[in-house]
């Protein structure tokens, strides 16, 4: 029994994934440049003044993105309430048509 589990022990030491191998490389790669990159002051520099430019952008548009948010939201409740009004005519229309069909009814049914 313990030569079975052994033996599946030892050719799994063996296995060599290459995909993993290559993802950790150009991680490490990434991370060595990186930090060679930021080891410089200027470079630090202009890393920070292009992240506060980023995030200046995203809030900009984030504020443009809110306030065509909020007149679209007012546009349509303007529609809606205008909907409201004439679907209200149409059903008032509707009704008052309908009281003078059957008061038309009972008067012919009495002649």
């Amino acid at each position: 029994m313990k030569d079975k589990v052994t033996k599946k022990q030892s050719e799994e030491k063996g296995v060599f994934n290459p995909a993993v191998a290559v993802t950790a490389a150009v991680i490490g790669a990434g991370l060595v440049a990186g930090a060679v990159a930021l080891s410089d002051e200027k470079n630090r520099k202009k890393v920070k003044h292009t992240l506060n430019d980023v995030k200046d952008k995203a809030k900009d548009i984030m504020g443009n993105m809110k306030d065509k948010a909020q007149k679209s939201k007012k546009e349509i409740g303007k529609d809606l309430d205008e909907l409201k009004d004439r679907a209200e005519k149409v059903a008032d229309s509707a009704k008052d048509s309908l009281r003078q069909g059957v008061v038309d009814a009972k008067k012919a049914a009495q002649i």
